[in-house]
């Protein structure tokens, strides 16, 4: 990205660039795709995060209710023997 931002500045400083006007343009078409990729693999890699967090946080709930629900268990086995 940095690239472009350079090759876009030596292509403004130049005045007397009309014939290589498209130069121009191809560079802000490719700092726009470079950018929807930058952000995409963002999105993607925040995506994995939540998904794996999600999943971690649901586990650790599963263990401690499975956990909780054995304690209580045994606590009502020894009551109901008195």
């Amino acid at each position: 990205m940095l690239l472009f931002y350079r090759l876009l500045i030596e292509y403004t400083e130049d005045k007397d660039n009309e014939a290589d006007r498209w130069k121009g343009y191809v560079y802000v078409v490719c700092m726009v795709v470079i950018a929807i990729f930058q952000v995409t693999a963002v999105q993607h890699s925040l995506y994995i995060a939540f998904k794996s967090a999600m999943r971690v946080h649901t586990s650790i709930i599963g263990v401690v209710y499975a956990k909780v629900s054995h304690i209580l268990y045994v606590e009502v086995c020894n009551h109901s023997q008195i």
